[in-house]
C-alpha cells in the first residue's frame, strides 16, 4: 500500500517563501516553458503533482544569477522532485520500490531537459546583492 503526504520538505529560496502569491503566480506555472512546448509536459510523475518543484525553479530561473546559480536551481530541482517522490512511494514493498526508481528515471529525464534547453529561460546577470541561499521550507502539496 502506498503512503501518500500531505506535506514534504523541500528546498526553497527565502524570496520564494516571503513572495506575494500574486507575484509567484506572474513567474511560476508548473512544468514547462510558459507557451504551447510546456502543455505537453506534465506537471504529475503517475500520481504524483510535482507542480510545487517546477514552481520552485521557475523563480529559482526567474530570480537568475551566475552559471553556478542556475546550477543550483538544476541540483535543488532535483533534490526537490526526489523529496516528493520519496514521500509519496514510502513502502518496502516491491511495488513502491519500483515505483520510486521509475520516478527516478523521470526525474533524470526532467533534470536532463532543464540543463539542455533550460539555459535561455535563465535569467542570467551579475547582481552581487541577489541571495540565493536556499532554506528548508515545509511545502503543502495537495
Amino acid at each position: 500500500m502506498t503512503q501518500h503526504t500531505s506535506d514534504v520538505m523541500m528546498y526553497v529560496p527565502y524570496s520564494y517563501i516571503t513572495a506575494k502569491l500574486k507575484d509567484r503566480r506572474k513567474v511560476c506555472n508548473g512544468c514547462g516553458p510558459d507557451n504551447i512546448l510546456g502543455q505537453l509536459i506534465s506537471d504529475h510523475i503517475y500520481d504524483l503533482s510535482i507542480t510545487e518543484a517546477c514552481n520552485v525553479h521557475d523563480w529559482m530561473y526567474h530570480k537568475g544569477g551566475s552559471e553556478a546559480d542556475r546550477a543550483a536551481a538544476d541540483e535543488t530541482f532535483e533534490w526537490n522532485l526526489k523529496a516528493l517522490v520519496d514521500c509519496h512511494w514510502t513502502d518496502d514493498d516491491a511495488h513502491s520500490q519500483q515505483m520510486r526508481a521509475d520516478a527516478y528515471d523521470i526525474i533524470s529525464m526532467y533534470v536532463d531537459s532543464v540543463i539542455r534547453f533550460g539555459g535561455v529561460c535563465f535569467n542570467y546577470h551579475d547582481d552581487t546583492e541577489y541571495d540565493s541561499d536556499n532554506v528548508v521550507f515545509d511545502v503543502e502539496t495537495h
